[in-house]
This record gives C-alpha cells, sequence and structure tokens, in this order.
C-alpha cells in the first residue's frame, strides 16, 4: 500500500513500506534535476513517464518544455489524486483500459520523431512487475508505429497512383453480402497451408473458404477455388498472385489503394476503404459504396476485420503460422518463384536464396524462425481476438503463439470445432496417424483435421457456399465520366496543394476552419508524410516554413504527375 505524506519542505511524499518513491526532502528540486539530466538538448513533442508517482515529473517537464504533451504511467492508483500536477493523458491499473490501448491513442504518429521516454527507477524498483510490462507496451506501441510511419512514407506515392489507376481500369464492382452466423475459414500462407490442403478438400462444399493472395496459388494447385480473395498489397508484383484466379470470377476485396493490374485475372471487386484523405475521396466515386476498414499492416489482419463485420458464427484461419518453418517462408507453389529459378545457377542454387532471406530472422525454437513484424503481428492478433465475441481458431497451433486464438488439434470434436466446418484433431487421430505413417501405409496428411477416414474415403458433400455469400455485380461508370470526376479532384487538391506554404507552422495540428487549408494539412500528410512529421516536430518557424515549401513542391509534382497521365 502506497502512503502519501508531507515531506520537509511540506509538499507531499509518497512510500511503500520503508521504500520511498519520491524524495523526503525536496521532490520537486529531484525532479527538475532528473528532468533536466535527461531533456536538457532534447526538444520533445511528446514526453511519456513511466512510474509517475505525484506529478513532480510532469511539473518539471512543463517548466523545461511548456509546449510538450505529457503523457503519464501510474502504476498505482492511491497516489494519483495527490498529484501536484495533471498531465495531459493519464494511465493507471484502475481506469479499466489496456495501457497498450491508451499509448496507442495518445501517441500521434506524426511526433514519433520527436517522442522520449523517461522512466522512474524508484517507482520501478517498487513496482517491478507492472513497470516491466510498461516498458514492453511501451516498446511495442513505438516499434508498430514506426513500421506503419516507415510503410506510409514509402508507399504513399504509390498508393495514390493505384488509387487513381485502379478506379478508372476496374470494370466491374461487387456488392458483398454474406448470411449472419455462417463459419468463414481463412486460408493464409504459411508453410502449413501445404499439409492442411487435403483437409481443405474434403471439407471444401461444406464452408466459406476465403483466401489471402498468397495462398491462391497453393489452393489452386490443388484444384480448390476459394470464395473470396483479400488483397491490401500495394507493391508492383501483387497482382501476380491472382493470375491463378484468370476465368474464374472469383471476387476479390480489396481498396483501390491495392497493386494495380487486378483488374486482369477478370475478377469483381468488392471495394474496401481504410482510410487516408485520397483513398475515401475517391471511394465515394464508387457504386456500391466501399466497405470501411481499420488501416492493418498484415493482410491477415484486414481479412479478420473483413470478416467480424458480417458478424460470422466462428473465423478459422489455415496456415496463419506468422513464423517459418526452417527457411521456407511461405507455401508452396508461390508465384514469386519462377524469379529466384530464372537466377539461380550451380553457385547459386534456390535454396541459397530461401536460406539468405530466413538467415536474418530470430529463432524461436529447432525450427521456427520469426521476424520482428511478424511478432508485431502475433501481439495485434492477440489484442484484437481477446476484444472479440466471436470465436476465432487456428490451424495448427504453430510455434509462434497467439493467446486468445484456439488451436484446433488442441480441442476434443465438439461444437466449438465443428461449428469452424474442420474437426479437431483427437488423440485417437493423432495415434492412428502415428501408426500408419511408421507402417508407411499412408502419408501424414491422411489424418489432417476435418478427416476421420483415411485419404481414399469419400468426403462428405454438401455445397452450401453459394447461399452463404452473395456478390452483386455492378458496371463501373463509363470511363469518360470516371475521367472527369478524377480530374475534379485534382484540380481541387492542386488549389489546395498550392497554398500549403502559407498554412502556418501553429495550424498543422488542431481543429481548422478554412476547408482548403484542412486539404492541404491532410494532403501533405498523406502523400508526403515523412516530410509533414519533420514540420511538426521542427525547432524554428523559419525550418517548418522551408519543410512546408518542399512540400508543397512534391505535391505538386505527385499532382501534375498523374494528371499528365490522365490525359
Amino acid at each position: 500500500m502506497v502512503h502519501v505524506e508531507p515531506g520537509r519542505s511540506g509538499t507531499p511524499t509518497a512510500r511503500i513500506g520503508s521504500h520511498t518513491l519520491v524524495s523526503r526532502y525536496d521532490p520537486r528540486r529531484e525532479a527538475l534535476r532528473f528532468v533536466q539530466d535527461r531533456l536538457a538538448h532534447a526538444a520533445p513533442r511528446v514526453v511519456v513517464v513511466l512510474g509517475e508517482v505525484l506529478g513532480y515529473l510532469t511539473e518539471a517537464i512543463r517548466t523545461m518544455h511548456p509546449e510538450a504533451t505529457v503523457v503519464a504511467v501510474y502504476y498505482s492508483a492511491e497516489t494519483v489524486v495527490h498529484s501536484v500536477a495533471t498531465p495531459d493523458a493519464l494511465w493507471h491499473p484502475d481506469l479499466g483500459l489496456p495501457l497498450k490501448a491508451f499509448l496507442e491513442r495518445s501517441l500521434p504518429e506524426e511526433y514519433l520523431e520527436a517522442v522520449e521516454a523517461l522512466e522512474w527507477a524508484p517507482a520501478s524498483r517498487a513496482f517491478p512487475v507492472p513497470a516491466e510490462q510498461a516498458r514492453g507496451q511501451l516498446r511495442a506501441v513505438i516499434q508498430r508505429l514506426s513500421a506503419g510511419a516507415i510503410t506510409a512514407s514509402y508507399f504513399a506515392p504509390r498508393w495514390f497512383r493505384n488509387a487513381v489507376v485502379n478506379y478508372l481500369c476496374i470494370s466491374t464492382f461487387a456488392n458483398l453480402q454474406i448470411e449472419p452466423e455462417t463459419a468463414v475459414v481463412i486460408a493464409a500462407s504459411g508453410p502449413s497451408l501445404n499439409h492442411y490442403i487435403p483437409a481443405l478438400e474434403q471439407v471444401r462444399d461444406r464452408i466459406l473458404l476465403w483466401a489471402l493472395p498468397s495462398a491462391v496459388l497453393p489452393l489452386r494447385s490443388a484444384g480448390i477455388v476459394p470464395d473470396l480473395v483479400i488483397a491490401t498489397d500495394g507493391g508492383v508484383y501483387a497482382a501476380e498472385h491472382l493470375e491463378a484466379l484468370r476465368g474464374r470470377a472469383v471476387p476479390v476485396a480489396m481498396p483501390l489503394t491495392a497493386g494495380r493490374g487486378i483488374w486482369r485475372s477478370g475478377s469483381p471487386v468488392v471495394p474496401l476503404c481504410q482510410g487516408g484523405i485520397v483513398e475515401t475521396a475517391i471511394s465515394e466515386l464508387i457504386r456500391p459504396p466501399a466497405v470501411a476498414l481499420p488501416p492493418n499492416g498484415t493482410v491477415a489482419g484486414s481479412a479478420l476485420e473483413l470478416a467480424l463485420r458480417f458478424g460470422p458464427r466462428s473465423v478459422t484461419f489455415v496456415g496463419l503460422d506468422l513464423c517459418s518453418d526452417d527457411i521456407r517462408l511461405h507455401a508452396r507453389p508461390h508465384a514469386y518463384e519462377h524469379y529466384y529459378r530464372r537466377a539461380e545457377s550451380r553457385l547459386s542454387p534456390y535454396l541459397l536464396f530461401q536460406f539468405a532471406a530466413a538467415e536474418p530472422l530470430e529463432r524461436i525454437s529447432t525450427r521456427a524462425r520469426r521476424s520482428r513484424a511478424l511478432e508485431t503481428y502475433a501481439t495485434w492478433f492477440s489484442e484484437r481476438v481477446s476484444r472479440c465475441a466471436t470465436p476465432v481458431y487456428r490451424v495448427p497451433p504453430a510455434a509462434a503463439a497467439v493467446k486468445g486464438m484456439i488451436a484446433l488439434e488442441t480441442l476434443e470434436t465438439g461444437p466449438s470445432a465443428q461449428d469452424t466446418g474442420l474437426r479437431a484433431a483427437t488423440p485417437e487421430h493423432a495415434a492412428a496417424r502415428g501408426r500408419a505413417t511408421a507402417q508407411g501405409r499412408f502419408s501424414p496428411g491422411d489424418f489432417l483435421p476435418g478427416r476421420s477416414e483415411p485419404r481414399s474415403a469419400s468426403p462428405e458433400s454438401s455445397p452450401r457456399r453459394h447461399t452463404q455469400m452473395q456478390t452483386r455485380c455492378v458496371s463501373a461508370a463509363p470511363l469518360a465520366e470516371r475521367k472527369a470526376g478524377v480530374d475534379r479532384l485534382l484540380a481541387a487538391w492542386r488549389a489546395a496543394a498550392a497554398n500549403l506554404d502559407n498554412l502556418a507552422a501553429s495550424r498543422l495540428e488542431g481543429p481548422l476552419d478554412d476547408t482548403e487549408r484542412l486539404l492541404a494539412r491532410e494532403l501533405a500528410r498523406y502523400l508526403t508524410p515523412q516530410l509533414f512529421r519533420r514540420c511538426t516536430v521542427a525547432s524554428s518557424e523559419h525550418k517548418r516554413r522551408t519543410l512546408l515549401r518542399e512540400a508543397r513542391e512534391r505535391l505538386l509534382g505527385e499532382l501534375d504527375h498523374v494528371r499528365r497521365w490522365l490525359r
């Protein structure tokens, strides 16, 4: 229990037993010295205090950096009411909000380059477990936001061009309708997908099967056609994953910022909108309206969000390994394999390329390796599933654990497993699989979840997927009308961007009454995110205006490039 009592100088102090959390003599002076030592040569926009006790650190930060936002994490709620200063945002264990959610809400992505973290050591020693958790949560949030910022900085111009080109070239859009209480199975492209394809074959007619782009080719190689493909990658080669769908008219759910060329497969497009001024404005020109989804760092996360929008009975991931199988990073065959095959030689075989890609990854078990990005995705899935009322299953339980996802191989056959359409592997199945494999009579895939008989048995058939999911196709507007709509948007954006350098640095944040200036700010935030972040944290007005002029020139250049292509 924390005891708060007056100190020698009359200001409140705090202790736990004989352990003091702040100075008993002059806690204000102690906090000011600490902050001066840590932030003397910094110009922070956001300061995160881990282990704030009585608000002395918050007070000292405001004395040194009055323009900085203070985000304080208290390890005990007992000291909050006695704080001498109130931070801009505070968290304590009794708040009822997860710390990671609080940090994500309190740390703007554009200020990442000017975030400073201070940890108060006496509080960390008094509360070692909460302190360790807070450090890990802050590290995870900053890593995720940094990854998103780097991705946005690199891909923003490409997303913009993709949105324009896709809107003009996609000829058929579709409206997706799914029956409530439908069991959705999502095929991801982890190495384990190859082992579970025979199980999917057996239950194909009883499930609604969605696929991620790099899982399409392995499925089609086994003769399986998914009901829907979800694509979000804006890369140059992203559309190659969907070449296997040519002539199948399988709907593809994608934001307009996804890779160009998907229309060549002849698939109708279910439009998604993940936010951003450009994507939102162009998506509003589409009929039927786009499905709004939160932005996500992985297409598997977007697929889960899309499935949950329709209230399914369950969602099951197959092949969501979130780790490699030794040097195998993906299921096979992979759409990009032929590029490596062309480049291989006697001295540089294909396996060497695989090893070079897998070798830098962190080894988490005898065979499994994982990158930092995959670790971040696993953390996101754990948090998202914990807030989800719909059961989310995972086949198989991989070395990279995801808290909250139910691993089917650990379940007995029962209602929860049958909801997915894939029966869980029982101990009897596992024993039979071991005996049959040892005797050489069956392959390891013969007793995968969903099979109660060897592979030679006739699968049950109950085709229902066409009634579970329906798509109503709508032809796009005439090309001339689409071009005119895009041209109007580009003209309005160019007029706003031309005045970007007139936007006062103090108005880079907060509300704006002027619609044109608001548009200019959001365009700069979306299309030149790195420059925009540098503007918000610049130390002088002159530097901010210089960066704003540079952002204006880049914006105008990008808009003019697209307008020339359009004409």
